[in-house]
C-alpha cells in the first residue's frame, strides 16, 4: 500500500512538472479547477486526519528532495501538484483505515 502510494506520487510529481512546463495557462487552470472540484468532493466524504496530515507533510518533504525542479513551478503548478498529492493521500488513508478496521477486501488477480 505504501509503495503504491509512493509511486503514484512520484508519477504524478513528474507528470505535473510537465503539465506546468508544456501546457498553456488556460488549460492548467481548468485542470485545477478539475481538481479542486473533485478534491471538494473528496472532503466531504472523507475527513482529513492528524494521521493523514502528518503523511501529507512527510510526503511533500520526500517529494522536492526527489524533484528540485518543483520548485521552478508556476503557482498553478504547485497548486496543481499541492492537490493531486492530497487527493491520493485522502485515497491511502482510506485504505489505510480499511485493512486496520478489517472491511479491506483485496482485488482478485487474473493469472
Amino acid at each position: 500500500l505504501l509503495f503504491n502510494y509512493a509511486t503514484e506520487t512520484f508519477n504524478v510529481c513528474d507528470s505535473i512538472i510537465d503539465k506546468d512546463f508544456n501546457y498553456s495557462q488556460n488549460r492548467k487552470d481548468l485542470e485545477l479547477q478539475f481538481i479542486n472540484r473533485s478534491l471538494d468532493k473528496l472532503k466531504t466524504h472523507h475527513s482529513d486526519s492528524a494521521f493523514n496530515q502528518a503523511i501529507h507533510h512527510a510526503a511533500k518533504q520526500k517529494i522536492v528532495k526527489y524533484f528540485p525542479d518543483l520548485m521552478n513551478l508556476s503557482s498553478v503548478g504547485y497548486l496543481m501538484m499541492e492537490r493531486y498529492t492530497k487527493m491520493m493521500n485522502i485515497g491511502f488513508g482510506v485504505s489505510l483505515n480499511n485493512i486496520l478496521s478489517g472491511n479491506w477486501k483485496e482485488e482478485p488477480t487474473v493469472q
